[in-house]
């Protein structure tokens, strides 16, 4: 009897089979969130000012200066808690005209890392523009002034469409002076500076190289630290704080073993000085590829009345396999008459003519 020859995956009926053998194988900054949901307008001593009234502040901290003030409600003032439009819930900031927006200026607290926001500008006339700069600003015994130093260029191809931008603040602390000239700013994030806090690391990747049980994590160290923890799981938002950590000395990488084939982990890092530790970086993620790749490209190259060559190309790196073949077209993987093999391509012998 003939017999007919099928290369297919291991999940499935095969008549002829083949497997790839690869082996068996002090305190830290917290993060500021600003949406301005919860934030009204103050007067100079920090009392809420209501309705259209005029404030110098904002209730969570922030200053304006340059002849601006802010109100409650959004219109014909410098800067306002614009209720009609916002990225994700109910408000935002905004200055809708640009009388005396170009001196005002809205300062946050002393903050630092990357500052990230969502802006746009507020009309919807196609050719009237909006405008946002990020200026730092110094502070000195309750005095903020702007410097003519942007943080960021100025923003000027805004749309009626809220967009996410971040800005690179450094280490060392900057107080930000926000300038909008028609235009709106929404759900702002950033690490809270705090002097002498363990500074976080940076930078953190995975290196090329990803095997299906192991992947180097790499960072740059945020200051001077030298040790650092390290978490990871296959779960986006674990706790970082309640699952095992593993140490790291000197060497700003780890490598993770015993990792799952076919797997998306999450992993973050964060810095030690002493006893104390400082906050966690962001996750970044990563997939390990599948443990046994499926040989691909499986073809007959020739034929005897008692021989059959065949060839493939290999998976991944492996450089042995395992043929599984039968008379019956129903046979299972498992239940195949198999044959260990380390040449590609490799004739199978021994076969009885029809």
């Amino acid at each position: 009897m003939k017999k007919d020859f099928l290369f297919l995956k291991k999940s499935r009926w095969l008549l002829f089979m083949l497997f790839a053998l690869l082996g068996v194988s002090p305190a830290w900054a917290d993060t500021l969130t600003e949406g301005f949901e919860d934030v009204f307008a103050v007067d100079a001593d920090g009392n809420a000012v209501t309705g259209w009234n005029y404030g110098y502040g904002l209730s969570n901290g922030w200053k304006v200066i340059g002849g601006g003030q802010i109100a409650n409600s959004s219109g014909n003032t410098n800067y306002g808690l614009w209720t009609t439009a916002a990225n994700e819930s109910s408000k935002s900031l905004e200055a809708s005209y640009s009388a005396n927006n170009s001196s005002s200026v809205v300062i946050t607290t002393k903050l630092s890392g990357t500052f990230t926001f969502w802006a746009r500008k507020t009309s919807a006339n196609s050719s009237t523009k909006g405008y946002l700069t990020l200026y730092k600003a110094t502070e000195e015994d309750g005095t903020y002034t702007v410097t003519s130093e942007q943080i960021s260029t100025t923003i000027t191809s805004l749309t009626t469409t809220w967009t996410e931008y971040t800005a690179d603040l450094g280490d060392d602390g900057v107080y930000v002076a926000i300038n909008l000239i028609r235009a709106a700013i929404d759900d702002i994030s950033c690490e809270k500076y705090v002097e002498g806090a363990i500074k976080k690391p940076k930078s953190l990747a995975v290196a090329d190289g990803i095997t299906y049980n192991s992947a180097t994590l790499t960072w740059t160290a945020g200051g001077d630290e030298t040790d650092w923890q390290v978490a990871y799981d296959t779960t986006a938002d674990f706790d970082a704080d309640a699952t095992t950590k593993y140490d790291v000395n000197t060497t700003p990488s780890y490598l993770l073993t015993g990792l799952e084939g076919n797997t998306t982990y999450y992993a973050c890092v964060r810095a030690k000085v002493g006893d104390e530790f400082g906050a966690w970086t962001n996750k970044v993620s990563f997939t390990t590829p599948v443990q046994f790749p499926a040989p691909t490209a499986f073809a007959l190259t020739g034929f005897t009345a008692t021989t059959a060559t065949f060839g493939w190309t290999a998976g991944s790196t492996e450089t042995a396999w395992e043929i599984s073949y039968s008379e019956n077209s129903a046979f299972e993987a498992a239940d195949g008459t198999k044959v260990s093999v380390t040449t590609n391509p490799f004739t199978l012998d021994g076969l009885t003519a029809e």
